[in-house]
């Protein structure tokens, strides 16, 4: 007879937890066969012959179930629910040879960790502390070529397994070809200086005469 109530019991509890409109239940169990259970859940599957509670366990991060059947209760863990994608980013420019090359690397507000970067070609990796969603870190002596630079992260208990990569050069740097033509002119008259250069040029040239800027 008692085994009966408990039953009833045990459904009337599980049926107000599936009509509740809280996000978490409790439950308080005991029987000559179990020990007292007590859970705070954060959901509740139930169906007609078997009942699963689900709780989240703060301390590992991890979720635990309670299934009631036939008034045993077990407990397992069971695949944490919390992660979610980091968004990891890459962000490289291109350069020309003895310039420093800087490395952005940018993810969810939320994710602090420390990541590392490898370049193609290079027999090192370069550590990047990513604080609130942002790292950065510089290198320098890289020869003129071709790079792609690539973070891989694990995961852990709060981000999934995520990766980036960006393709950016190390330009050579060329002679500029820089010529100046200056015609004669008749006193009083303004001389007009023609500077050509590599085509691949562009900037600002400074032009002086005698030392002084024109």
């Amino acid at each position: 007879m008692k085994g009966k109530i408990l039953k009833l019991a045990c459904i009337f509890i599980i049926i107000m937890f599936c009509l509740s409109p809280l996000g978490a239940a409790h439950l308080d169990m005991e029987d000559n066969n179990t020990k007292g259970v007590s859970k705070d859940t954060n959901s509740i599957n139930c169906d007609d012959v078997n009942y699963t509670i689900v709780d989240h366990d703060d301390k590992t991060n991890h979720d635990k179930s309670v299934e009631v059947k036939n008034q045993t209760v077990e407990t397992k863990d069971i695949k944490d629910t919390k992660d979610s994608d980091p968004n990891l980013n890459l962000h490289i420019v291109d350069i020309y040879k003895g310039e420093s090359v800087v490395v952005e690397v940018t993810a969810d507000k939320t994710f602090t960790q420390n990541v590392e970067v490898k370049l193609t070609g290079v027999d090192k990796v370069y550590p990047v502390k990513v604080e609130d969603g942002s790292g950065k870190i510089t290198i320098d002596g890289l020869a003129p070529k071709e790079y792609t630079a690539t973070i891989d992260f694990d995961g852990d208990s709060s981000f999934l397994p995520s990766s980036a990569s960006e393709t950016f050069t190390v330009k050579d740097q060329v002679d500029p070809g820089l010529n100046i033509r200056v015609e004669s002119v008749a006193q009083g008259e303004k001389p007009i200086a023609k500077v050509t250069a590599n085509s691949s040029l562009n900037g600002v040239a400074v032009v002086k005469v005698n030392s002084s800027k024109i």
